[in-house]
């Protein structure tokens, strides 16, 4: 099986297949969400965050992953999958870093700005902006 499969797997092949893809589900969305809150930790640290740091973030993510989860039991070792079913897991979490970074990124220039004598609602305004960083 491959390490995606789980994900791809349609939930109506069997009640097995429907269990295994919602733990599949909950887990790749808890992994990701722990993996990405860490990230934000580590980017929000570096005096300039930048789009591109989401790349060797994608990387070290698809790396772990071909670490750890063999050792669980739950991947077969990286030499054992074709070379295209490896292309296609790094390609997605290259894309999932990219996406990670650019989004910390945009998140640490926007902030809300209020102006309450120009609007009733105080929120009349998006303001771009770079953060200021102390060091």
């Amino acid at each position: 099986m491959s390490p995606s499969a789980c994900s791809r797997a349609s939930p109506s092949a069997s009640s097995r297949t429907v269990w295994a893809w919602l733990i599949s589900t909950i887990a790749h969305w808890g992994y990701g969400s722990a993996a990405g809150a860490a990230y934000g930790i580590l980017a929000g640290s570096l005096r300039t965050p930048h789009p591109r740091y989401g790349l060797p973030f994608g990387v070290a993510v698809f790396a772990g992953d071909y670490v750890a989860l063999p050792i669980a039991g739950l991947y077969k070792p990286i030499w054992e999958y074709d070379a295209k079913t490896v292309a296609w897991d790094l390609s997605a979490h290259l894309a999932y870093g990219a996406g990670t970074g650019t989004a910390f990124w945009l998140l640490t220039r926007i902030a809300w700005t209020t102006d309450y004598e120009s609007k009733p609602n105080g929120l009349d305004r998006l303001e771009i902006r770079t953060p200021k960083r102390n060091g």
